[in-house]
């Protein structure tokens, strides 16, 4: 009896993982996406629930999936690995791709991204009184050595080695603070090339 029940679960759990919306935050989040994952992101199937059964897909779903890795393969992008913002831009710009609810979603991602950047990188203004200049330091920091990660060297040092360079007059405990804001590696040790 508890061997048919297991069995009815799994076929269960396996009937509603088919096909599934991908969680857009965590693809985001990836440095890197592969052009096959991307077609099925850009159809909005999450890549590892594709089944070719195009079970509970809508009609441009199903187009897009026929249309995109086309595209790809004509534009030499097929091969290639880039941020999900950059492909979600490439779908979003590209002529040939006559899908309405693609370009509506990934223009509504673009710009929500847009938003959240445009406030991340927006001026701190020294004039007001909620001010802070360790913060405002620490985004600086973060900013530079993030946009060019150090490779065979602590994030902790490259971020030290900057302000040494950009802000010698901190305290001690004003750069223990800035430093420890910053700094993305919090396990510690030389950062691998391009992480």
């Amino acid at each position: 009896m508890m061997n048919r029940e297991f069995m009815n679960l799994a076929k269960q759990y396996r009937h509603e993982s088919i096909n599934q919306p991908p969680d857009d935050w965590w693809w985001l989040a990836r440095p890197s996406i592969h052009a096959g994952d991307a077609v099925y992101l850009l159809a909005q199937i999450q890549p590892n629930s594709f089944t070719s059964t195009l079970e509970g897909l809508r009609p441009w779903q199903i187009d897009a999936l026929e249309v995109l890795p086309r595209l790809m393969q004509e534009d030499g992008t097929a091969g290639q690995k880039r941020p999900l913002l950059d492909w979600l831009r490439w779908a979003n710009a590209h002529p040939e791709i006559d899908l309405p609810l693609l370009k509506e979603r990934a223009g509504r991602i673009l710009r929500a991204m847009e938003a959240n950047t445009q406030t991340v990188d927006a001026p701190m203004p020294s004039e007001t009184p909620h001010h802070a200049p360790e913060l405002r330091i620490a985004l600086e920091a973060w900013q530079a050595v993030s946009a060019n990660p150090p490779s065979g060297k602590a994030v902790k040092k490259a971020l030290e080695e900057w302000l040494d360079r950009h802000h010698p007059g901190l305290s001690k405990d004003a750069r223990g603070r800035i430093v420890m804001v910053a700094n993305w590696n919090k396990r510690g040790g030389a950062t691998p090339a391009g992480k």
